[in-house]
């Protein structure tokens, strides 16, 4: 399945992405399936470390719950 291209007026699209090198979910792929081209989102780099450790596919869930939070 592909991502839209583009989103509707009253909708708003924040994308957060692991480093894909230090994200086992992504780091053996040849590219980065968290790289898309969706015009009018916003993009959040994660860390490379979350309360002490690597920040990869699953400890970005906590980190982003952690900032929506706070």
């Amino acid at each position: 399945m592909m991502p839209p291209k583009q989103k509707s007026k009253n909708v708003k699209s924040v994308q957060w992405r692991t480093i894909k090198t230090l994200d086992n979910a992504f780091k053996d792929l040849s590219s980065d399936p968290q790289l898309i081209n969706f015009k009018g989102h916003e993009v959040r780099d994660l860390p490379e470390k979350y309360k002490g450790k690597r920040l990869g596919h699953n400890w970005s869930v906590s980190y982003v719950a952690d900032e929506i939070i706070f």
